[in-house]
């Protein structure tokens, strides 16, 4: 893993670019970096692919044809690095995202008492979900057992727009309780990656420019 200099990339049309403020440290981040490890170690040659899927900032620049968002508008945004438009993951300066995936943090909307748990804590994470409410995994058949008439599921994560809205929402009503494990320039993201992997962490860690 390397930090390189990349040109700022520049939206198309129905895209915006976003400045980043924090991105996320995922699961999904090791599995690119052990995939291009073994590829390495087998002689084969691995492309630059960036890391990072989810990130939150300012937008920067819209491309033609985006009338929702005003440069300066504070957004939060989930894409990933193999995407088309991708100029490469999240943990980087700026971001290309498109804004049909893309939510102003400061968007109200109503939702439902639920637990999205990306940390794999399975009964932990459950039994905070209310009566009847949702949990839902990232790792499907790792799930923990329903109860309280709860609704389990896991599925594999995708961009919605709609859906990360009433996400946002439910953070900024305290409803979604956000964790930090710590916060490291983009200079320092190995080590983020590896206290990640290590484990015994609560919340996130998160990369900054």
């Amino acid at each position: 893993m390397e930090l390189v200099d990349l040109p700022d990339p520049r939206p198309a049309a129905g895209q915006i670019r976003i400045r980043m403020a924090g991105a996320a440290v995922n699961a999904a981040d090791l599995h690119i970096i052990d995939a291009s490890r073994d590829e390495v170690r087998t002689g084969g040659s691995v492309p630059h692919l960036g890391l990072g899927l989810d990130v939150a900032g300012v937008v920067d620049m819209a491309g033609p044809g985006v009338r929702d968002f005003a440069v300066g508008t504070p957004v939060a945004a989930l894409t990933f690095p193999h995407a088309p438009h991708a100029a490469a993951g999240t943990a980087a300066e700026y971001v290309r995202a498109g804004a049909a995936e893309t939510r102003t943090t400061l968007d109200g909307a109503s939702g439902f008492d639920a637990v999205l748990d990306t940390a794999l804590l399975n009964e932990a994470a459950l039994r905070p979900v209310h009566d009847h409410g949702t949990y839902a995994g990232v790792f499907p058949g790792l799930e923990p057992a329903s109860e309280r008439g709860t609704t389990v599921t896991s599925a594999v994560v995708v961009p919605d727009g709609a859906l990360l809205r009433e996400m946002l929402a439910l953070t900024a009503r305290g409803v979604l309780e956000p964790r930090r494990a710590g916060t490291l320039p983009l200079e320092e993201a190995a080590y983020a990656y590896r206290a990640f992997r290590d484990g015994a962490h609560r919340g996130r860690w998160m990369l900054t420019s």
